[in-house]
């Protein structure tokens, strides 16, 4: 009763737990008047009651149960008082050694009230130098590294700005702002657990290949609507041909039928075919060593290694959005008329047209050359050497939110011709 009458204003509101070995205080009627009163003050809480036995009662029943008196045994307390302190010592506050007296203290032995532009004042009972046209304290060398990990730790590792912003409201010293940047900089937890602003390594240029029916790119979009459509789609990435047709499930040998029947049965013999590791393409999928075929399969999650077909699923899907499909005919009938029918000919006015390789060619590397000079903007120059520190970025998944996003540190210990680092 005495903690709920103390702590009122914090607990009303919130959920609390009872545990007491006062088993009366269980039962929904009292014949005790006194009773009922304690019950009712209670309730004003809406608390969830636990019924403890009192040998097992220990936590509540600690203070009172201690020895006292003559029979106290001194050096057991002498190992239970050391125990605590070494505890406390392994664990310390961030500001728990840092008060207004230590810096005083410390300004006084480091002479601090010999600098230009500062005043002596007396804050909390405390005499502290001070800037004279501010009146922030003025934190001595000796104490300045403290106080950057005490402000950073309480204030839940913020950035640069807001670290500085907080601080100099009451503190200051000569190269604050510098200090603050490099210690931030050079906290692990941050650097493991936010998302950079800038990342290392200028990306290389793609080779831009320009050969009809060599490369084709392959990938399934769906479940759209209630009915669960879906639909293979493939494309050559130098013609730009594109064959989308529907399918039943999501089956390796569903996609397997679909790529033989429609696309190897058509057309030239690809040399690579790209796709993801969806669960379409895997048993099945993977013979297609046993036609000549390299298969070229891109990382998990990283839709930009297949970028062409997504890009491809994002016009399909502007498309789809304009249309009312209900049923599995109008599905078909929708991916029938999203693409060319045919190579080389216009989809509206039935008319032939050739295309100039050697523009397309030159074209797609300009094309290229931009889009890299754009990615390398924000990118900063590094070669890395033997002995760097790095970090690797885990692999996300759906219930990674409050996970960190890099593990490490690691140490580099070389750096392969293709561009890969050797770590451990």
């Amino acid at each position: 009763m005495l903690v709920l009458r103390e702590y009122r204003t914090m607990l009303l509101g919130h959920e609390v737990h009872i545990h007491t070995d006062h088993l009366n205080l269980n039962y929904a009627t009292y014949n005790n008047v006194h009773m009922l009163r304690w019950r009712l003050e209670i309730e004003e809480f809406g608390p969830e009651l636990h019924y403890v036995k009192g040998e097992n009662n220990v936590v509540a029943d600690a203070l009172s149960r201690l020895p006292r008196g003559p029979e106290l045994d001194v050096p057991q307390q002498d190992a239970v008082v050391a125990a605590i302190a070494s505890v406390a010592a392994t664990n310390p506050t961030p500001l728990s050694n840092i008060d207004l007296r230590d810096i005083a203290r410390v300004q006084q032995n480091e002479g601090t009230a010999t600098l230009k532009g500062t005043e002596t004042k007396e804050i909390n009972g405390v005499r502290l130098i001070v800037e004279a046209k501010t009146n922030r304290i003025i934190i001595p060398a000796a104490l300045q590294q403290a106080t950057m990990t005490a402000y950073h730790e309480w204030l839940l590792h913020p950035g640069v700005a807001a670290m500085l912003k907080t601080m100099q409201n009451a503190l200051t010293w000569k190269g604050m702002n510098r200090s603050v940047e490099q210690h931030v900089q050079a906290c692990l937890p941050c650097t493991k657990n936010k998302h950079p602003t800038v990342k290392y390594g200028k990306l290389p240029e793609k080779t831009v290949i320009t050969r009809p029916w060599f490369e084709v790119a392959i990938d399934s979009i769906g479940p759209y609507g209630k009915q669960k459509f879906r639909a293979i789609t493939i494309i050559d990435t130098t013609t730009r041909l594109v064959e989308m047709h529907a399918v039943a499930d999501q089956s390796s040998n569903e996609a397997a039928y679909i790529f033989d029947r429609f696309w190897l049965c058509r057309y030239p013999r690809p040399g690579r075919v790209i796709y993801d590791q969806d669960s379409e393409f895997k048993k099945e999928f993977c013979e297609l060593d046993s036609y000549g075929i390299v298969a070229v399969l891109t990382t998990t999650r990283n839709p930009q290694a297949n970028g062409i077909i997504e890009r491809l699923h994002r016009v399909i899907g502007d498309k789809m959005r304009t249309q009312d499909i209900v049923t599995h005919a109008d599905w078909e009938n929708f991916l029938h008329n999203a693409t060319p029918s045919n190579v080389g000919r216009d989809m509206i006015v039935d008319v032939q047209y050739a295309t100039d390789w050697q523009n397309q060619h030159a074209r797609k590397v300009e094309q290229v050359r931009k889009n890299n000079q754009r990615k390398n903007a924000g990118r900063q120059e590094w070669t890395y050497q033997p002995g760097d520190k790095i970090l690797l970025k885990r692999d996300g998944n759906i219930n990674s939110k409050l996970a960190t996003l890099y593990d490490g540190l690691f140490t580099a210990l070389a750096i392969r011709d293709n561009g890969t680092l050797g770590h451990r």
